[in-house]
């Protein structure tokens, strides 16, 4: 028997899968459609976290990663806010393409302050996700923006 999904024909074993699926996510279960996200209500689930040892250990990839992250950061931080001053304090330099430079020097400050260390933090903690659920759906809205 085969089970017709979002158009596409399904094996007895993928639909035995999808039952299985549809059981643990229960307000997935009728969604037959792309469009049946609107009835999806997220608030089930629990976010991930949770399980191994606490902290988790740092060995020398984890110290890399943090220190190059931090240079990133105060590199990308400093940089473009002396952007945002030279143009600031600099009549002669206050032109169209000037502020379309400092548009992009604004965002990139606000990506290092906002999403550049909650990546780093939930790389260093995989699996578990211990920044919340504030930062959870926050880091996809600031990221997808």
């Amino acid at each position: 028997m085969d089970v017709s999904i979002f158009g596409t024909m399904t094996s007895e074993i993928e639909a035995e899968h999808l039952d299985v699926a549809a059981s643990f996510y229960p307000s997935c279960e009728n969604a037959t459609a792309v469009t049946d996200i609107l009835q999806f209500n997220f608030s089930e689930f629990d976010y991930p976290g949770g399980g191994g040892p606490w902290p988790p250990p740092l060995g020398l990839i984890s110290a890399m990663k943090i220190t190059f992250c931090v240079i990133n950061m105060i590199v990308s931080i400093l940089g473009n806010c002396a952007v945002i001053i030279a143009v600031y304090h600099n009549p002669a330099l206050r032109s169209t393409i000037n502020f379309y430079l400092v548009n992009l020097a604004v965002a990139d400050v606000l990506i290092a302050l906002c999403c550049m260390w909650p990546h780093l933090v939930n790389d260093l903690t995989k699996p578990a996700f211990v920044l919340g659920a504030f930062m959870c759906k926050f880091n996809a809205f600031a990221q997808s923006k």
